[in-house]
């Protein structure tokens, strides 16, 4: 009894491999004692199960659960409390496991009889349908999760009051379903009222309200409102810090989102030293091969390739995805699949577009097959081989590939979802290069006005599209067109990203370049000026910015009769 009792302390504080070696030795005591099928007996190896999921070990935890749930539906029955309580459990590490369906179906039997055995409004009937929605998101069935969790959002409500923390945890997993709807407004709403309830009643340093905070902090990043996501999280992590210490898993977790929004503003360094503390951290307390340290892992492999340090964003996720087969033991799995899908983006951007192809190609077709043609898993894979099949100049098989992702995403989610509106971005780039430019224009104004009816006037995506638009006008030669939107999305990333973050610059040699060929050296000019000795200093002299900033500034140069300086410059460009 005392080997449970501390495993389970031991567990409380995440430290799981203390936790599975007592739950092991407890167990192997029990079996002895009271026999295979006791019910303490299975309570132990359910909670060794759970130790298991704690280290990520979700097949062993998988094998396991499956003979607790045997044992209890044999000797108690399939309605007994423990049975059902094994079921729960069963169906969380399908989740986990990326076995969907599955776990769908043991959690609409567990909603059955929750609803009949205790009420549609019982607390324990309310999880199951909570968890039952938790599925359809993890499935990209987002409509039918919001249409669940409001619905169990009304009940805890009326059953609990608004402040209850079964209400509260409800409201923020109907939050995150409206962040991957792209519906930014509607869950920082929901997010502000949770944290101001937290507030409230149990104060400003409390755990929970930091917990709030923190989730709100990644809204204002979702909306690239970085200033105050950057402030909030700070906040966050010195709270953390007084409270639970410079190690613990939140302090973690929280230094990883800063890290996230410091990468979003092209703050690559101070991205890259917390990231390699956040990873440093998990490997002391949880090991290489736990989930949360290759999440660790795959961010900071995220940070090297933005650095353009190829060589060891690679090294990381090759490793990652040998850790994922050698762990999760699925092809098919929605990390491996995830993992080949960031490799292969390396390749891309190493130039090694054949193997890019082949492994976008893979990931694809595991996804149609695993998720079904309109899970949102799989229309990413789609676009990202289409983007490859373009680099190769293969227009046609790209084309085909974007078409019908933009097909599939307004049939599975809707006109206006960031998605949809993502392949549509893609065809009109299709439009562009195949000269169709009236097309490219009509379907870039398309995506623009989606973006602005989910309120992302100034979201990078939409800055991208504009910049795209831009680029149709130019080769329609409406000049004045093409300047004016060129200059307000300088203007905006000047304002939202500052100065020098890589794609301001991108936007300031756009501008230019329009200006360029319309002839209008001296302004032009002075743009490449500023833009020249910016890229140097801050992406280098070797980066494709600033090499066609010094072409450009040549040009100037050239076409005022300033042959000596256009002659130098043509010597760095060299």
């Amino acid at each position: 009894m005392a080997l449970a009792t501390f495993a389970r302390i031991y567990g409380s504080q995440g430290q799981w491999n203390k936790a599975v070696k007592l739950h092991k030795e407890a167990l192997n005591g029990f079996k002895q004692e009271l026999g295979e099928k006791h019910p303490k007996t299975l309570l132990i190896m359910r909670r060794l199960a759970e130790a298991y999921k704690g280290q990520g070990r979700w097949n062993e935890a998988e094998a396991l659960q499956t003979e607790v749930l045997g044992h209890c539906q044999k000797t108690l029955g399939e309605t007994h409390p423990d049975t059902l309580a094994a079921m729960r459990i069963l169906a969380n590490i399908y989740g986990k496991l990326g076995r969907w369906d599955s776990a769908e179906k043991l959690q609409l039997t567990l909603l059955e009889t929750a609803k009949c055995q205790l009420g549609e409004t019982h607390p324990i009937t309310l999880d199951d349908f909570g968890s039952l929605a938790a599925i359809f998101w993890l499935k990209g069935q987002w409509d039918k999760a919001e249409s669940l969790q409001v619905k169990v959002l009304e009940n805890c409500r009326t059953k609990f009051g608004k402040a209850h923390p079964q209400t509260l945890g409800i409201m923020s997993s109907l939050a995150n379903t409206y962040i991957s709807q792209g519906q930014w407004s509607k869950a920082e709403n929901l997010q502000s009222h949770i944290l101001e309830l937290h507030q409230k009643r149990l104060g400003k340093t409390h755990l929970e309200t930091l917990s709030a905070m923190n989730n709100l902090g990644l809204i204002y990043r979702g909306q690239v409102r970085w200033a105050e996501a950057e402030k909030m999280l700070i906040k966050v992590l010195k709270g953390r810090q007084r409270v639970l210490g410079d190690t613990h898993v939140d302090v973690l977790i929280t230094m990883g989102h800063l890290a996230a929004v410091y990468r979003d503003q092209g703050w690559w360094d101070k991205a890259r030293v917390l990231q390699e503390k956040v990873l440093a951290g998990r490997i002391n307390s949880i090991g290489k091969v736990h989930p949360d340290t290759i999440v660790a892992t795959g961010n900071l492999a995220a940070t090297y390739q933005e650095q353009g340090l190829l060589a060891k964003a690679e090294s990381l996720q090759v490793g990652i995805l040998e850790i994922y087969k050698e762990t999760l033991n699925d092809e098919t799995h929605p990390n491996i699949v995830v993992a080949e899908g960031n490799l292969a983006a390396n390749y891309w951007s190493q130039g090694r577009l054949p193997e890019a192809e082949n492994l976008q190609l893979k990931t694809y077709q595991n996804c149609s097959k695993k998720f079904g043609e309109s899970h949102h898993l799989t229309l990413t894979m789609m676009k990202n081989l289409g983007i490859t099949y373009r680099s190769q100049q293969k227009i046609n098989s790209a084309r085909e590939l974007f078409v019908e992702a933009l097909l599939r995403c307004k049939k599975s989610l809707g006109e206006d979802h960031p998605e949809t509106l993502r392949a549509t971005t893609c065809v009109a780039e299709i439009y562009q290069d195949q000269g169709e430019w009236e097309q490219a224009e009509e379907v870039q104004l398309e995506a623009i006005e989606g973006y602005k009816k989910l309120g992302w006037e100034n979201h990078p995506e939409v800055l991208t599209a504009r910049g795209n638009l831009a680029e149709t006008y130019m080769n329609q030669r409406q000049w004045n067109k093409a300047v004016q939107l060129q200059a307000q999305v300088l203007e905006i990333y000047r304002k939202d990203m500052g100065t020098t973050h890589p794609d301001t610059l991108e936007a300031m040699g756009k501008l230019a370049t329009t200006y360029v060929q319309q002839g209008q050296w001296v302004t032009a000019q002075e743009i490449l000026e500023e833009l020249v000795e910016t890229s140097k200093k801050h992406l280098g002299e070797g980066n494709p910015v600033t090499l066609k900033a010094i072409s450009n500034f040549a040009k100037t140069h050239e076409s005022q009769g300033v042959l000596r300086e256009a002659e130098g410059l043509r010597k760095e460009e060299s």
